[in-house]
């Protein structure tokens, strides 16, 4: 049964990552994505890179979107996450 209402988008941290990208240690609690708007998902991903070459990693958000009609695909840019994922600056919108 689909849920009622807007839709949010979470994610989890996990700890110890291993070479085969699994987590060793613990994972943390679900967080929200900051200004989620989608009602309806066609799907989602996250993923963490070093894009401004800083040293400090960034929370990269893709979604798609689908309501009537064409779908619409999304992205945002955290900045600077901390160790719990926290961006240090507002996700960039696109």
């Amino acid at each position: 049964m689909a849920r009622k209402g807007q839709n949010r988008g979470l994610f989890r941290v996990a700890r110890d990552m291993d070479g085969e990208g699994l987590a060793t240690g613990r994972w943390e609690w679900w967080q929200a994505v900051p200004d989620w708007f989608s009602w309806e998902n066609q799907g989602a991903g996250v993923a963490v890179a070093d894009l401004a070459g800083n040293g400090k990693q960034d929370l990269v958000v893709f979604g798609i979107d689908a309501p009537p009609g064409q779908n619409q695909a999304f992205f945002r840019v955290a900045n600077d996450i901390d160790a719990e994922g926290r961006p240090s600056t507002r996700a960039s919108r696109s």
